[in-house]
């Protein structure tokens, strides 16, 4: 009876520590043409000052990316070379 007590338990345990993490995106800004300019990617919908922000050319290109926390950019855009 122990043992299936324990088995148990490591299961939920498991089970547990496995939940998926799904990022939200939100548009933030458009183009006057419809196009996406700038999107920003949550880990957490309630946390909403720590995101990854993404740029967009108005072809659609992702032009830069980057981390924003406590909403301060703590480090340069990476610029994507095309």
């Amino acid at each position: 009876m122990k043992k299936l007590i324990t088995y148990i338990s490591l299961a939920l345990f498991l089970l547990a520590c496995s939940q998926d993490i799904h990022e939200i995106e939100k548009v933030s800004e458009k183009y006057p043409d419809g196009q996406i300019k700038t999107i920003k990617v949550f880990k957490d919908e309630l946390d909403t000052i720590n995101f990854e922000l993404k740029e967009f050319y108005e072809n659609g290109q992702l032009k830069k990316t980057g981390p924003i926390k406590d909403s301060i950019v703590i480090n340069w855009f990476m610029e994507l070379l095309l």
